[in-house]
């Protein structure tokens, strides 16, 4: 039995309110579980910092980090972004946060299970992606790390709803800037600003990841080699990627020139705004039947056949260490 076991099990009461239930996921820096919120009478997902980050000399700082991270997530109000209810200390456990249970596959699984998406498709995941990095930009909140599996695929009434999630790496625009070891974050989606250490761009650095993941929704495969750091940097530099109509059919110019603005070396070049990309993702994709999201937020409940996801902000606990710049 390891340690978070031995501290962390189904039934466990939390702060007199949260039954633990089923343990969801596990990161590198803490475990997500399915739970009972006892006042809400609803099932809820809760994240619990891992023991060895509360038991050491430098807990205070993974336990500020962990509480930030809530606090960010918080901020911000879209229907397209994670809901965090709730974020609290208990004897028991430590600090855990209290956020909505989502249904549905990751946007990872996804592309993997389909090879690629119907362009219609992916233009109503990247429009309601581009609508909750405008809510995140808009309460100064930067993500940081805008992937495919930081993003769940929820149902409701008309279709699907894509959830950003995991802020564990998220930044504060009204914080002073923090001066980090290392470059965080995936490497196929780092701008080239970000692979260069610049702490400037940072809506343009999550605007560029989001690109990426568009990318990677039609084509099935990131834009860039993303073997190292430096072969990510060196494609970017010879903007040597190949755009959609090498491999499809019924791409066209539009869209071809929607992501050499979006890959242009020159930040001044690309969309400025989340909201520019929507638009302008709009016209380029206007051949297809682009339906806009309608924005209803509506909370994911369980349901038979389906697998709750563990809201995410665990994440996988490799692309939660400093990228190799080998």
């Amino acid at each position: 039995m390891t340690e978070r076991q031995a501290e962390h099990r189904a039934g466990q009461l939390i702060g007199g309110r949260v039954r633990l239930e089923e343990r969801l996921g596990e990161g590198a820096a803490g475990d997500v579980w399915r739970a009972t919120h006892l006042e809400r009478t609803a099932d809820v997902a809760v994240k619990l910092l891992a023991p060895r980050f509360r038991h050491t000399a430098a807990e205070s700082g993974h336990v500020a980090s962990f509480l930030r991270e809530a606090s960010l997530a918080r901020r911000v109000d879209s229907p397209h972004v994670v809901r965090v209810m709730d974020c609290a200390f208990s004897p028991e456990v430590g600090p855990y946060i209290v956020m909505e249970l989502l249904v549905g596959p990751d946007l990872f699984e996804h592309i993997a299970r389909t090879g690629t998406l119907e362009l219609a498709e992916a233009a109503v995941i990247v429009m309601q992606l581009c609508d909750a990095l405008e809510a995140l930009h808009a309460a100064d909140v930067f993500h940081r790390d805008v992937k495919p599996e930081n993003v769940v695929l929820t149902r409701r009434r008309g279709g699907t709803c894509a959830k950003l999630i995991d802020f564990g790496i998220a930044r504060d625009a009204r914080a002073p800037v923090e001066l980090e070891e290392g470059i965080f974050g995936t490497p196929a989606y780092l701008s080239p600003e970000r692979i260069h250490g610049s702490s400037s761009g940072r809506e343009a650095a999550d605007l560029w990841a989001l690109a990426v993941l568009a990318y990677q929704c039609i084509v099935g495969k990131v834009p860039f080699d993303d073997r190292t750091l430096g072969t990510v940097s060196m494609a970017i530099h010879r903007a040597s990627f190949r755009p959609p109509s090498v491999f499809l059919a019924d791409s066209t110019p539009d869209l071809d020139g929607w992501f050499r603005r979006a890959f242009a070396p020159e930040p001044s070049e690309r969309f400025q705004t989340a909201m520019e990309m929507r638009d302008a993702l709009v016209d380029a994709w206007s051949p297809f039947p682009v339906e806009a999201p309608s924005g209803v937020r509506e909370s994911a409940q369980s349901r038979d056949g389906e697998d709750a996801r563990a809201s995410g902000v665990c994440g996988r606990a490799d692309d939660q260490i400093a990228a190799s710049s080998s």
